[in-house]
């Protein structure tokens, strides 16, 4: 993937990424890694040490609330699943807990 795509900054974590987290558990003792994307603006990622983002899930059930991608849908990198992006329940998390960048997309939808 090159970074410096859609003038990215290969330092930072920037709006429309899809990174991989680690997500714990509701009773906080185990976590398990999983994807997210990026929202918050790329302004807001670099003053601060979190992003906010929104839960990737390859459940793909009915919920007014999801927005289903799949690979076609990104600029570069990838998506193993079609999957679905949790709309209703955005969240921050700290930029260095992110492990990776799976993916990007360069365009505003």
């Amino acid at each position: 993937m090159d970074l410096m795509a859609c003038g990215r900054n290969a330092f930072t974590i920037n709006q429309r990424d899809i990174i991989l987290i680690p997500f714990l558990f509701s009773y906080l003792s185990a976590s398990k890694v999983r994807p997210a994307l990026v929202v918050s603006n790329n302004r807001y990622n670099g003053q601060g040490h979190d992003v906010v983002v929104l839960a990737i899930t390859s459940n793909l059930s009915f919920n007014p609330y999801k927005v289903f991608v799949n690979q076609s849908d990104l600029d570069a990198g990838f998506i193993p699943l079609k999957s679905a992006i949790r709309v209703d329940k955005p969240f921050s998390v700290s930029q260095n807990i992110v492990l990776k960048v799976l993916g990007y997309n360069c365009k505003k939808t």
